[in-house]
């Protein structure tokens, strides 16, 4: 953990609650942490047999233990076909699924296979005792434009009052640390997907709320522009938001910058003790992986 991040994360302690107490040593209860993942599974389909990543029973099985072991309240999902697709890892009895309301674009060729492809939709899984009011895609991160993907917001009640949290995978093809300096399709509609991306932003100032997915781009990495622009090249005081999971390496045996992040307004960040962490597979040969993506998560802990 980098110095700045370790002194600001330790400098926010207090009060984010959900329901559900368990006891302490000295005979009084504390709140249990309310625990947010994000995880791209990589082309989850149904049938699982479909798509460009079509999967065996078996891999259902140890996609839904993986999903078990996260031990998560709420998961953010990318690469989502269907809730029929979800229902495969995440039990109804269990698990509150939810999938943005983007319009199905036309199927192609999957890459260096024979297979056709399916659905790329964001996704949550919330575990059912979590209390959720509000669920609305976001579908502006489109930009018009067929194929890109809707995020998707989830209004959550706790103890401390609503905590919104949007589920993004912005478009893929764009790593380079300054956008502006190229002329690739792909940095010139994450480009345009910024102000959007910033104006969510804006419009829940002062709020608790969490942004996190799949963000196609090197976040935590020293110098990039997009996240600069994104906090408006403030001061550390003045950030509105803040990468709790920048420690975090990614999971992938050729990508170890991460592209997925967990971002954290200042007003929840300044309330609670918060752990990131990323969940390998068991396996982490490149072939082996259940998914592209490991999952991460942050813990949110009243102290």
């Amino acid at each position: 953990m980098t110095t700045t991040l370790k002194a600001l994360l330790l400098a926010f302690s207090a009060s984010i609650t959900i329901a559900g107490c368990s006891s302490t040593e000295e005979g009084s209860t504390s709140v249990a942490p309310l625990k947010i993942a994000s995880w791209n599974i990589e082309h989850l389909a149904y049938p699982a047999s479909s798509g460009c990543r079509p999967r065996s029973q078996d891999e259902i099985l140890a996609l839904r233990q993986y999903a078990d072991g996260l031990d998560a309240d709420v998961i953010a999902l990318q690469e989502v076909d269907s809730v029929a697709a979800l229902e495969q890892i995440f039990p109804v009895q269990k698990w509150q699924l939810v999938l943005s309301a983007r319009e199905n674009s036309r199927t192609y060729d999957c890459r260096g296979s024979s297979y056709t492809s399916t659905q790329q939709k964001t996704a949550f899984a919330i575990k059912k005792e979590i209390a959720l009011s509000n669920v609305e895609s976001f579908g502006p991160l489109a930009m018009g434009v067929e194929g890109l993907r809707h995020g998707l917001e989830v209004t959550l009640q706790t103890q401390t009052g609503e905590v919104s949290v949007l589920n993004v995978h912005l478009k893929s093809g764009c790593f380079v640390s300054d956008y502006q300096d190229s002329d690739r399709p792909a940095c010139q509609l994450l480009a345009q997907q910024l102000p959007v991306l910033k104006s969510w932003i804006q419009a829940h100032a002062d709020e608790q709320y969490v942004v996190l997915g799949d963000f196609n781009h090197r976040l935590s990495q020293d110098g990039n522009v997009f996240w600069r622009k994104l906090i408006d090249n403030q001061t550390l005081e003045q950030v509105p938001l803040v990468n709790v999971t920048k420690p975090l390496q990614g999971c992938h045996p050729r990508y170890p910058v991460p592209i997925d992040h967990i971002l954290v307004s200042k007003a929840l960040a300044s309330s609670v003790a918060i752990e990131p962490n990323v969940h390998f597979f068991a396996d982490m040969q490149e072939d082996k992986m259940l998914s592209d993506h490991c999952a991460i998560s942050v813990s949110m802990r009243v102290q």
